[in-house]
Formats: C-alpha cells, structure tokens, sequence
C-alpha cells in the first residue's frame, strides 16, 4: 500500500476522531487546505472523541487577566494600589518597587526584566518568592513597556493574597467549574499523557523529553502553578473560554450537541455571567497609544501580529498557531470554517 501523503492523513484522521495531533507549544486550531476549507482541530461536542490537551504557556497571562477582572468585578482588588500592599515583601530588594502597582504589572510596565534562569539554581515556591522579592528592576517603573514573566508571577501571588485561596483553586471555583471547563488544569495526571502533546526534548536542564508537565522551567521548578506558565486545556475547553469573553462576559445556557457550534461539552442549566461587561471592557480596551497592551491582555498591531496564518508550500496547508487571540469572523465565504483569530 503507498504511503498516505500527509494531507491524506489529516483527511482520515479528522473524518475519524474529529482531531489532528498537529501540537507544539502554543495548541494550533486550525489547519486550512486551500481547496478544502478549515478543519477543525478537537473543537467537537462528542466527549467521546479524541481531543489533545496542551500546555497553555500563551495564553497563561490571558487567564490571570479574566482572574483579576473577576476580583475587581467584586470590589476586592484595587488595579492602582501598589504591589507591596498585598506583597508587603516584594520590593526587598530594590526599594523603587513599592511604587510599581497592580495596574502596571498587568501593562507590563514595571521595570522589571522579563525573565530569569532561576531553574538552575532554586526550586519551591517560597524560594521563588524570594528571589523575586530580591530583584532589581531595569527601568524605572511606568516607563516602558516590556513583557515579564515575572510580572506575571507576581500577579497570581496577589490574586492568591487576595482570595484567600491557591491559584489553581481559586480557577476551579470561579471559572472552570462555573463554565464546564473540567478538562482545564494544572499538572495533568499520567493517565491524561496520551493525549497530551510533547513540547521539546530539553537538553540543558530536565535531559528529557518533556512530555505531560508545564514546558517553562520557571514553572516548572515552581511547582507546576504559576501565573506565567502551567495551564494545561483542550480546544474545547478554550472554545467555551472564548465565547465567554466574545459574549461579553456571559456563557449561555447549552446542552451538549443541541446547537451547531455552540462549545458546550457540559450542559449549562442557566447563562452564567463571570465578569460584569463594564470591567470586561475595561480588560480587554488598549491602555493607551503607547503601546498595543491593554490589562493582561494584548491587542492587534501590525508589529505585535504579523499575518495569522503560515503556509507550507508544498501542501497547500496554513497552520495558524497563537492561541487564544480572540475576534468576530469578518469571513463571508460560506464554504469556509468562520475565521479564528488564534
């Protein structure tokens, strides 16, 4: 028997499960062949089919954002209060910290670097607190913006401050519980391995291929929670996370397979509201002309988002890999699948 071509494979593969194994760091959705349209990868009402459940490293600061809007949403978390108010530790090391706020760690406009090889050296949560709260800045606060990793990290350490509760508790109660996300988690059990996508053999630090635990060594040696890396989910799961925020904060009401499209792999008796419109809102609005940033999240620019798809040749497939960049289809060809802006 010849050898299948590889769009050949996709093409049994997805008439089969509904799902190609098509992941790497950062869950690709969408492979289009030119001729075909898009097929859809794991985005499927039947739980009994196969979906791939990736690591989320990102769009892990996108959920710390909606994290974040359902505190302000509350009133319990003040976006303009310093840091040190809820870390009164962190800014031990530099004392130009106790002006950075909670504001500017979610415009990533603190001064901070964006990341550390800290991995090689300390592991546990408490020793990253440490050495966070032990570094310097590179710029003063407010003046630039500059994506950090440990930025991010801080933030969920506030968020935990705050409610009182684990990062990933705090997730399960509020978002994915409330929305049937139950597929979502952090540090996936063995049993979920096959269906999980590898990201890399690491050949500087784990020597091995690393497979079913968080692809950032940060988070990694952390423990596996983190707010900058670790967030393992399916398409399904994100697809309910994005209606959600496309919906204006609202998940409607569904049972499982009952509308066309509708991403409900568990029935929602009621619409669930998670964030009030007005704070979503101000979530998602670009902060100012400075920079494409708005809270946590980022927005379009031609710098930040280069074109959406990239094109193998030879087969006439598009891959389109970010994940979890959100907009309404502006397609009007009704033979292709609505257009994701991944």
């Amino acid at each position: 028997m010849a050898a299948m071509t590889l769009e050949q494979k996709i093409k049994e593969k997805s008439a089969k499960v509904g799902i190609v194994g098509l992941g790497y760091v950062g869950l690709p959705l969408a492979v289009e062949f030119a001729s075909k349209g898009f097929y859809v990868l794991g985005i499927d009402t039947d739980r009994n089919k196969i979906e791939k459940i990736n690591s989320g490293e990102n769009y892990i600061d996108d959920i710390d954002s909606e994290k974040m809007r359902s505190l302000v949403g509350d009133g319990l978390l003040d976006l303009d209060a310093p840091v040190v108010s809820y870390l009164p530790y962190w800014s031990r090391g530099d004392d130009r910290k106790s002006r950075v706020t909670v504001r500017q760690l979610l415009l990533h406009r603190t001064g901070l670097p964006p990341f550390r090889r800290w991995f090689f050296d300390i592991a546990g949560l408490e020793a990253y607190k440490a050495a966070v709260a032990d570094e310097l800045l590179d710029l003063e606060p407010g003046v630039e913006t500059i994506y950090s990793d440990i930025g991010i990290m801080t933030l969920a350490w506030v968020i935990e401050e705050v409610a009182q509760q684990s990062l990933d508790g705090f997730l399960n109660d509020r978002l994915w519980q409330p929305l049937g996300m139950l597929e979502s988690r952090y540090r996936p059990s063995a049993t979920l391995r096959p269906r999980i996508a590898a990201t890399e053999v690491d050949t500087t630090w784990r020597n091995e291929l690393v497979w079913g635990r968080v692809h950032d060594e940060n988070a990694d040696a952390m423990g596996g929670v983190a707010g900058h890396a670790g967030l393992f989910s399916t398409a399904v799961d994100l697809s309910v996370f994005a209606r959600m925020m496309l919906n204006g904060g609202v998940s409607p009401a569904c049972r499982p397979g009952e509308i066309a499209g509708e991403p409900c792999p568990v029935a929602r008796a009621s619409e669930q509201r998670l964030v009030r419109q007005d704070v979503l809102r101000m979530f998602t609005t670009r902060f100012d002309a400075s920079s494409s940033r708005a809270l946590g999240w980022d927005t379009p620019s031609a710098q930040r988002y280069p074109p959406l798809h990239w094109r193998w040749p030879c087969l006439s497939a598009y891959f389109c890999y970010r994940t979890l960049k959100l907009g309404p289809s502006t397609c009007r060809d009704s033979s292709l699948h609505p257009c994701l802006w991944c």
